[in-house]
């Protein structure tokens, strides 16, 4: 077996303030994971200042309902 490359995009977590500096896709879980399943990606990397908070079996289930799975978060305050 080769090695398999999925693509996936940045999705900001409810914690995040939607903003114009912020660059990844904004919204509810439930909204942007559907579309970019839609859009035909393969997973997500979340942005998320509280990872501690998440529901992570919600974020799990929202993503495999969506044909999606979760490849890597990134954490912290940038104040």
């Amino acid at each position: 077996g080769g090695l398999e490359m999925k693509l996936c995009y940045q999705v900001a977590t409810p914690d995040v303030a939607i903003a114009d500096s912020v660059t990844a896709y904004q919204g509810s879980l439930e909204k942007s994971f559907g579309d970019l399943g839609r859009l035909g990606y393969d997973g997500v990397e979340l942005m998320t200042l509280n990872p501690e908070k998440l529901d992570w079996n919600e974020v799990k289930e929202t993503a495999e309902k969506n044909g999606l799975s979760v490849q890597g978060k990134s954490s912290g305050s940038w104040d």
